[in-house]
């Protein structure tokens, strides 16, 4: 008998250090901004979607929407379809450029508290008159 309750209580022991360690990885991946786990988890599981509808009357081929922040700029949308990926960066702020034929329509944008976290930008481009409306959305 004894040698049955030491092994339980082996056992028990073996799996408090393993829940603790797991634990302790989950605090440190969350809280690291440049953990380099985190960056490379961001590498291959880049979720950052982008959506873009237009009204009937706007050819989404003729819109263009660059992206920025204080360290580097992109173009994420270009002929109808999105170009490339929306990177993860550490940068306070992410904006976005929206174009129409070679001319700026709108600047959105939003602030960034977490690098890391995937976002899904959803632009709404309409123009019922004479003036573009742009319907900015971020989800994540």
């Amino acid at each position: 008998m004894a040698g049955s309750s030491l092994r339980k209580f082996f056992i028990i022991i073996l799996l408090l250090g393993i829940t603790g360690s797991i634990s302790a990885l989950v605090v440190i991946y969350h809280e690291f901004d440049n953990l380099l786990l985190k960056k490379i988890s961001c590498k291959i599981f880049d979720k950052h979607q982008l959506h873009v509808t237009t009204s009937g009357q706007l050819d989404p081929d003729d819109i263009t929407i660059k992206w920025h922040t204080l360290d580097a700029d992109k173009t994420i949308y270009e002929n109808g379809k999105p170009k490339g990926r929306i990177p993860y960066l550490k940068s306070p702020d992410y904006c976005f450029d929206v174009f129409y034929k070679d001319s700026l329509i709108g600047q959105v944008g939003h602030v960034i508290e977490r690098w890391y976290h995937t976002n899904n930008y959803t632009f709404r481009i309409t123009k019922p008159a004479d003036k573009f409306h742009l319907t900015f959305e971020v989800n994540g």
